[in-house]
């Protein structure tokens, strides 16, 4: 069955190219037999067009009925590289509904070619004259696009912005090469020795290279500048080695063609090159104090700290257990290190003295040391210089060479029970046991090459021989619950005591 519906169409479509089609005052006829089918035609102004450009109105008739089946709009449109690209706009008789498709020039061109496109292709008509209603509906309820519509507007929209721009006089100085309008001079011209153009602006950075295709026809532009190279047609009558007229028309045309693309010449670049960096300054400010706020540093909170000596001092605090990058801080070579010190085991608090004046001290994670914040809703958060026993207490950036660290943090008090203490250290929210009269605390972390027996009879030995992992295996993941650590200070406090 499918190989004689190919026959039919293989058939049809020759019977088609064998008919002779002749439009005469718009009367149409096949083989010489007239068609009750009548084609009316105008041609459309086109504003701002070029050589090429066409627009052409076709309506088409029942000559029985006396009424319009369907309206063509036939376009063309030279493109910038020399080609053409060619579309029709269809539309129903009262312009309600119009669909834009691609004009398939095997089928001719003019009011032939459109003719058969309505014959053949779409199959709005057949050789009869006969209108096929059904067929012209089904094609206005699709929608259909033309690439070749698109293509051409994107060329009318440069074509608009390219003769705006020639309406600024230019002044080209052959001897000088520099480029001016009406201001002064925005820049200068090369001529390579392969006859390319060179345009510069006057911080002398290079805008754009311009050459010639091999007919003398094309422009072929590329800039650094612009997200894509582009084409046009040469406008100039000479080539451009020739230092005369010829320069002076192309390269006129050549800085047109960049100024319709945005590229002013004059300063512009350099502006544009600071208007970014500052930009991009700002947004890395932006983000730094983004980083800031979502970290779990402390910055300018109001409390109070005691140095490994015991003497208090009251004031703001500011301490980083994270480094921060701040791409605009050169100095610093982008890490922020806002306490003072090491992370983690140094703050700065900035306090009144006796004097009246504002001093700053740093107090580093030395026994004895701690301090505490006031935070918004007026609780107290305080913090404990500590060192673990274990290995060190570290940050999720710390590599292998980390583990040669044995300097002690500030780790954050988050809960007590008779003379068992749980401290955190926020970054990494690990959980670390600290009994009161001991000098560590007790670090749950397994080493990379530690063993889990030899971690349950550290913790057993820490806990003065509680044996919480008797009936409980180590478990090195549950010790990153609290819930998990309360219930071993719970067993430690009521069967080891």
């Amino acid at each position: 069955m499918k190989s004689l519906v190919k026959i039919f169409l293989f058939l049809f479509c020759a019977s088609l190219s064998a008919q002779k089609i002749k439009i005469k005052k718009g009367e149409v006829y096949f083989d010489k037999v007239a068609i009750p089918i009548r084609i009316d035609s105008e041609y459309e102004k086109i504003k701002g067009g070029v050589v090429g450009d066409f627009s052409q109105m076709l309506t088409f008739y029942n000559t029985i009925s006396s009424e319009v089946f369907i309206i063509a709009n036939y376009k063309g449109k030279m493109m910038p590289t020399g080609g053409k690209e060619v579309w029709l706009e269809i539309s129903d008789p009262k312009k309600e509904k119009t669909n834009s498709v691609d004009f398939d020039i095997n089928l001719g061109y003019g009011k032939k070619g459109v003719l058969r496109h309505f014959l053949k292709k779409y199959q709005f008509i057949n050789v009869s004259g006969n209108v096929n209603q059904l067929k012209i509906d089904d094609f206005f309820n699709t929608t259909t696009k033309s690439v070749a519509k698109t293509k051409a507007q994107g060329a009318i929209a440069i074509e608009d912005k390219v003769a705006e721009s020639r309406k600024i006089p230019l002044t080209i100085d052959l001897n000088t090469k520099f480029i001016s309008n009406q201001s002064g001079k925005i820049g200068f011209f090369k001529v390579n020795p392969d006859n390319s153009i060179v345009i510069g602006d006057l911080d002398n950075k290079k805008i754009a290279t311009a050459s010639i295709d091999s007919f003398g026809k094309t422009v072929n532009v590329q800039s650094q500048l612009l997200k894509e190279n582009f084409s046009y047609r040469n406008l100039s009558t000479s080539l451009v080695n020739i230092e005369g007229k010829g320069t002076i028309t192309f390269v006129k045309e050549l800085v047109y063609q960049l100024h319709s693309r945005g590229l002013t010449l004059g300063n512009q670049v350099s502006k544009n090159q600071n208007t970014a960096y500052q930009k991009k300054r700002e947004e890395q400010a932006v983000n730094f104090e983004e980083a800031k706020v979502n970290s779990t540093n402390i910055y300018d909170k109001k409390g109070y700290a005691i140095d490994e000596k015991g003497e208090q001092f009251e004031g703001a605090i500011t301490i980083a257990f994270e480094q921060i990058v701040n791409a605009n801080d050169r100095i610093s070579s982008g890490t922020s290190n806002i306490g003072g010190g090491g992370i983690g085991n140094t703050l700065s608090i900035t306090y009144i003295n006796k004097k009246g004046k504002s001093k700053r001290k740093s107090i580093s994670a030395k026994k004895n040391t701690s301090f505490c914040i006031v935070n918004d809703n007026g609780e107290e958060e305080c913090y404990k210089a500590l060192k673990v026993m274990g290995g060190p207490i570290m940050n999720e950036s710390d590599g292998p060479l980390a583990l040669a660290s044995s300097k002690g943090k500030f780790l954050k008090e988050v809960y007590k029970e008779g003379d068992l203490v749980v401290y955190q250290y926020p970054p990494t929210k690990t959980y670390y046991l600290k009994i009161i009269d001991k000098e560590k605390a007790f670090n749950f972390s397994i080493s990379l090459f530690g063993k889990v027996e030899k971690k349950a009879n550290n913790l057993k030995e820490y806990l003065n021989g509680c044996d919480y992992t008797d009936k409980n295996k180590y478990v090195e993941k549950a010790f990153k619950e609290l819930a998990t650590i309360k219930e071993l200070i719970n067993y430690y406090n009521t069967s080891c005591k």
